[in-house]
């Protein structure tokens, strides 16, 4: 069904209003502007149409309005206890591959709730409260991901550039415990060969076979993460094709201190973020053709930047403001999820019980949402 302006208004607050109504219903006003020289000059035009094709998308397959959106909520309230509870039945060896697909499933589901409900309802507990939700279900299942080693011997649940996603997500939201804990396993399953079988293959459409594309996410947080060990890794030796620009952000920007060159490197890593988009029910494009930004929670959040100025912070080093359309987007406000705040609904604490007695290991899962 069509958006009529009216209802855009419901959707989008003030910052984004006026370009939402015009640049997703007729584009043709806003390329008008292209009119004036000195907008000319810094004006990208292809980041520009990226952006209204992501709002577009958004708008016509994710964000759910008004009554939609509530019988979706209230459905996921029922379905998480259902699901989760089913966990108690899986057998011990299984509990942890069950629950990571499970929690991986659920993410989407309360993502999709936390994005429809932060750009139109703005009840700031609720969508605070719907966000620990969907943190919670992002940071345990990529935790899981690596900690099951009974099932999945060979290969991940989660590909390498979902495992980026959430990565530089959960350090867009200033949260790096995850380092200490999964860096470990990320290291040996690059040397064992695990994560090298555990990225996207896909087809031509004629039944060949096409190999993996150059990953970008998942080198990103790895890199960062390594570079806090004082390490580096050589993809070439782990079998894993990568995309150069994001080797070279770590090692030329990301504790680089001369902020005009930090900038440039930053703008082209906004760039980068729109042209990688997935508009996954529009064109076919994923994580399989290197289009690895899936999450639609995800998509106009400026979540790599985010990552890297946090990241900086931590390292005692300032990061400059880029004047880039993928920050003048709602999404692009600080995501903090405060798990002090968080209201754990009653199967949390089994649950963390359940998977500790499976693998031992994973006792430090309950202290990554205090």
């Amino acid at each position: 069904m069509k958006k009529t302006s009216a209802m855009h208004d419901t959707i989008y607050d003030n910052r984004t209003r006026d370009f939402v109504t015009n640049g997703v219903e007729n584009l043709s006003t806003n390329l008008s502007y292209l009119n004036h020289e000195d907008e000319k000059i810094n004006f990208n035009i292809m980041v520009f149409i990226q952006k209204v094709e992501v709002y577009r998308y958004l708008s016509r397959h994710e964000i759910v309005i008004g009554n939609d959106l509530t019988d979706y909520y209230a459905f996921t309230e029922k379905l998480i206890p259902m699901k989760v509870e089913s966990l108690f039945e899986s057998q011990k060896d299984e509990l942890i591959i069950d629950a990571c697909i499970e929690f991986d499933s659920l993410s989407a589901r309360t993502g999709k709730i936390y994005l429809s409900d932060f750009l139109t309802r703005k009840d700031k507990k609720t969508t605070e409260n719907i966000f620990c939700n969907f943190c919670f279900f992002c940071i345990t299942g990529l935790a899981l991901n690596y900690y099951e080693d009974v099932i999945r011997k060979d290969s991940y649940v989660y590909g390498l550039a979902r495992q980026g996603e959430i990565l530089l997500m959960s350090f867009a939201c200033n949260q790096f415990d995850l380092i200490e804990h999964c860096y470990p396993k990320i290291k040996e399953s690059l040397l064992n060969g695990k994560m090298s079988k555990s990225l996207a293959w896909g087809g031509d459409g004629e039944g060949n076979v096409v190999p993996p594309t150059p990953q970008r996410l998942g080198v990103l947080a790895i890199e960062m993460m390594a570079s806090e060990y004082k390490q580096t890794i050589d993809w070439h030796s782990v079998n894993i094709p990568v995309d150069p620009f994001y080797t070279r952000f770590c090692q030329e920007a990301l504790y680089e201190k001369d902020e005009g060159v930090v900038k440039e490197w930053l703008m082209e890593l906004c760039d980068n973020h729109l042209k990688w988009t997935s508009l996954f029910l529009d064109n076919n494009q994923s994580s399989i053709t290197g289009h690895e930004i899936e999450q639609p929670v995800l998509l106009l959040w400026p979540f790599e930047y985010q990552a890297v100025k946090n990241f900086r912070a931590r390292h005692g080093l300032t990061t400059p403001e880029i004047d880039h359309p993928l920050l003048k987007t709602p999404m692009a406000i600080d995501h903090r999820p405060d798990f002090s705040q968080w209201h754990k609904p009653e199967w949390f604490q089994p649950v963390m019980d359940k998977l500790k007695e499976a693998n031992p290991a994973l006792a430090f899962l309950p202290d990554l949402f205090k």
